[in-house]
């Protein structure tokens, strides 16, 4: 990197496009600043020409142009699969087809003209098109091509579960019940004072013998690289048998 200063207000700007924040709350709870050189650094290793603010800008302006085509779509199941696409005003979407390859090997295909849902390109804005009223779950690759184009455009279109996992007993209203322990709390005749992981699976077989459906622990491991000192206790070797 040269010796020439960098304008802060540029750099800044640079990287909040790239997705890379000036401040940033400290393990201390305290509001903290990025500084220009961390930025640089992380530019760079992001392929950003950091060597003055001319190259930045440039570099900045091929690596931050706008894909027609997300590389990455994600969806919720059960939900419309509207695909946004920005194109501009003048670009004939009878041009494009498209090809979906799912995760079990199914693949389907149709024309993007037929399956516009908006198209606000006049007013500066963008394309969307429905690909389908609800896809399975998993990892599909959607595949769209323009007439006269060797390269397709190609994007991963991941399609998630709406929420979280949740047991049937929970669905249906089921009170369940447990204890919630710090494992270094955990005494017997076989530890150290301290409770190890011999300790917890003694509780958890307790606890289910009893009727019991779970066992709240806990982080276990170390919990702030601002604070080395500060990591678990359970960190020590367990008891000889």
């Amino acid at each position: 990197m040269s010796k020439n200063i960098m304008d802060t207000q540029g750099l800044k700007a640079v990287a909040s496009r790239a997705g890379l924040s000036d401040t940033y709350i400290s393990a201390w709870g305290e509001p903290t600043n990025v500084s220009d050189t961390v930025l640089i650094k992380l530019l760079a290793a992001l392929g950003y020409d950091t060597k003055n603010d001319t190259s930045l800008e440039a570099s900045a302006e091929r690596k931050q142009r706008v894909d027609i085509l997300s590389p990455v779509l994600v969806i919720r199941e059960e939900q419309p699969v509207d695909v946004t696409l920005a194109l501009g005003k003048t670009v004939r979407i009878g041009d494009f087809s498209w090809s979906l390859t799912l995760e079990n090997g199914e693949c389907l295909e149709g024309w993007l003209e037929s399956q516009v849902v908006s198209d606000t390109r006049e007013e500066d804005g963008k394309l969307v098109f429905r690909l389908a009223d609800s896809l399975p779950m998993g990892y599909h690759q959607l595949t769209l091509r323009r007439k006269r184009r060797k390269s397709p455009f190609i994007s991963t279109l991941i399609v998630a579960p709406a929420s979280c996992y949740k047991q049937e007993s929970l669905k249906a209203d089921k009170k369940l019940w447990g204890t919630t322990v710090q494992l270094y709390t955990l005494k017997t005749e076989q530890n150290w004072g301290i409770g190890d992981f011999g300790d917890l699976m003694q509780l958890v077989s307790g606890i289910a013998n009893r009727g019991g459906d779970f066992v709240g622990l806990n982080p276990i491991h170390s919990l702030f690289p601002a604070n080395p000192e500060g990591a678990s206790l359970t960190a020590l070797p367990p008891a000889a048998g």
